[in-house]
């Protein structure tokens, strides 16, 4: 649409193609719109987000992360107490532990339960918490380079580990659907919406929440999709009427209470009770206090690539040195451009 001249007045921008559709003045900034002060009611990360520099460029409509969401059957069975909070999450050395213990393989090997399995495919979102759970980062300070971060000697452990899971029969590699639902997996790695689900298909179904485990440090993703004005608008005030609406107090809480992502506003946290009990405050929990930004800059949709393709490719055996050794010299070849 944008190559033919017909982009949309307001259009989904996801947090990590901001810095793209800046570059090739794709989107319009929306500092005039807003009135001073209006950042103060957004939580950290996803008001460091919006901006880029004092430009004000797109609005979150929420926040995205994970945690471990569990079988209380499976894992009552295997006597595991998991934690509730991020004051006694378990380590990367406790969770596999427990992997181990929940697994049930028949006679002749075949997998009848699995330990682990993420909502999404392999990639750049379900593997983040653990690298910076190693305490690995994917760029320098100043992302100018993924070159002895994406692949230092921390993120090829954390890689390693990861791989594990699936050689050790921990973990499927093929996606297998609703695995959790049915009863195939004891921890699913998945998004809050996923609980809203289980209610509605499942109802029965008798399951937990846990933060997600820690080593070094404790790591959770961040960053939504926002709403934005393109730039080839020729309506811009009406479109920020409609993003100012669907992202106002009362917008984004009915956004919230909707889709069962957790709140980017303050003020829709503090308007629901239930974010601040369990299970749903396992996930707030880790968005207010160890939340990390995803590596948003011009050369995402290549790192995103890579990424995912390493992360596919460990997980069948490859070895994780050379696969996050390819991420970095295409990644940063492709930064170079800009």
């Amino acid at each position: 649409a944008t190559a033919g001249g017909t982009g949309p007045d307001v259009f989904w921008v996801d947090v990590t193609n901001i810095d793209g559709y800046i570059y090739f003045d794709t989107i319009i900034p929306l500092t005039d719109y807003v009135e001073e002060g209006y950042a103060d009611d957004w939580f950290e990360i996803p008001r460091e987000d919006m901006y880029r520099g004092d430009e004000l460029w797109a609005i979150p409509l929420h926040q995205s992360t994970e945690a471990m969401v569990y079988n209380q059957d499976i894992i009552d069975a295997a006597g595991l107490e998991p934690p509730q909070s991020y004051d006694e999450a378990w380590t990367l050395d406790e969770f596999r532990a427990a992997l181990e213990k929940v697994t049930k393989k028949a006679d002749d090997g075949t997998v009848e339960v699995w330990g682990w399995t993420t909502q999404y495919p392999p990639g750049v979102y379900n593997v983040e918490p653990l690298m910076y759970a190693y305490g690995a980062t994917y760029m320098d300070p100043d992302m100018t380079t993924y070159a002895g971060y994406t692949n230092s000697d921390k993120a090829v452990e954390s890689f390693a580990w990861y791989a594990d899971l699936f050689k050790d029969g921990l973990s499927p590699v093929d996606r297998i659907p609703d695995i959790f639902q049915t009863g195939k997996v004891a921890f699913l790695q998945t998004n809050p919406f996923v609980l809203l689900d289980i209610q509605q298909r499942y109802p029965d179904l008798n399951f937990g929440v846990m933060p997600m485990p820690c080593g070094e440090t404790c790591a959770v993703q961040s960053g939504a999709w926002h709403a934005g004005i393109h730039s080839q608008s020729e309506h811009p005030e009406e479109a920020w009427l409609l993003i100012d609406y669907i992202t106002n107090e009362k917008g984004h809480k009915q956004w919230i209470e909707t889709s069962g992502y957790m709140p980017a506003r303050k003020s829709a946290y503090e308007a629901m009770p239930k974010l601040q009990e369990y299970p749903w405050g396992v996930f707030m929990e880790g968005l207010i206090d160890h939340a990390v930004h995803r590596p948003a800059n011009v050369a995402w949709p290549v790192f995103n690539a890579e990424m995912t393709n390493a992360a596919k490719n460990v997980a069948v055996g490859a070895d994780p040195k050379e696969e996050l050794d390819r991420v970095v010299e295409m990644s940063d070849q492709e930064l170079s451009n800009y």
